[in-house]
């Protein structure tokens, strides 16, 4: 079994990769025999072929695996004109590969084909563990939200709170206190770990919202969806203004967030930086939003 040992979804279906990628390329193939099953035959017979049988092979091994994977064709690069700064693309760049689904990132991209280069994906990148950090860092940073506090303030209204004695005070200090401890945990991550943490956190704050997002939604899906929700709310709100810049937060999220999943550019100490700084200021835009839908009776 190719995958027994594999401890994750994603190695699982690396391994597979792996294994098909060690079978010779060739153009010059024989049909496979009447009523032969063709995956059976180009795995332990024919052990030769062209990306047709490379991908469907991985998309039935990956099923039986219990991966969601699915058959894609298109076109591979083809041949850069440097005089014209273009790439020409032709029949015979013909091409196709597969997608496995994973719960929370999406359709991944995977290339089984001996003839073609593999995927390259940042050495750094979590994405390639897939692990959880939403539910593993989360209740350290962001503890304070989870104590409910924006629906509590919510139904109590900010009037309030404000009116209470130093309850403004206290309002400042705690958040004071919360953006330190949470710009601490993210400058300690490297920066992949660091977007594809806060990709998670964004999904649960769109949760939250009960923002009309589906689990396969790309990412850019997704946030496009989030951006339209938190929209609707400003219209109605007389803090709406506060909330317009979350669409392109959130889209600038996502740009890092599929760089550092699927870009053999790795994110640097910039881009890094200037991640926690959006996300500190993002991060209480979205908390404002649960906040007013929460006092609406949502």
């Amino acid at each position: 079994d190719l995958t027994a040992t594999e401890p994750t979804p994603y190695d699982r279906a690396r391994a597979i990769e792996t294994h098909l990628r060690t079978i010779s390329y060739t153009l010059d193939v024989p049909a496979p025999p009447y009523e032969r099953d063709v995956v059976d035959y180009f795995l332990f017979d024919l052990q030769k072929g062209y990306c047709d049988y490379y991908a469907t092979s991985m998309v039935v091994l990956a099923r039986m695996a219990g991966l969601p994977a699915r058959y894609v064709t298109g076109y591979a690069t083809g041949a850069y004109d440097a005089a014209n700064a273009r790439y020409v693309v032709i029949e015979a760049d013909a091409h196709a590969w597969v997608e496995v689904y994973f719960p929370g990132y999406g359709w991944v991209e995977f290339e089984p084909t001996a003839g073609l280069p593999a995927i390259v994906r940042p050495a750094e990148s979590p994405s390639l563990e897939w692990p959880e950090p939403e539910e593993a860092l989360e209740p350290a940073v962001t503890g304070w939200e989870e104590l409910g506090w924006p629906r509590l303030l919510g139904r109590l209204g900010w009037s309030w709170w404000l009116a209470l004695p130093g309850g403004l005070a206290l309002l400042v200090l705690a958040s004071v206190a919360w953006t330190v401890a949470d710009g601490w945990w993210l400058r300690r991550l490297q920066p992949a770990l660091a977007v594809t943490t806060l990709y998670g956190w964004l999904r649960r704050h769109g949760q939250r919202l009960a923002a009309p997002t589906r689990a396969g939604d790309t990412p850019y899906e997704f946030v496009a969806s989030l951006a339209e929700h938190v929209a609707a709310l400003a219209r109605e709100n007389r803090w709406g203004e506060v909330l317009v810049p979350v669409a392109q937060e959130v889209r600038w999220l996502a740009d890092l967030y599929v760089q550092a999943s699927y870009s053999p550019r790795a994110l640097d100490a910039a881009d890094h930086a200037r991640l926690v700084q959006i996300w500190q200021r993002l991060r209480w835009r979205l908390w404002l939003a649960r906040l007013l839908r929460d006092s609406r009776g949502h």
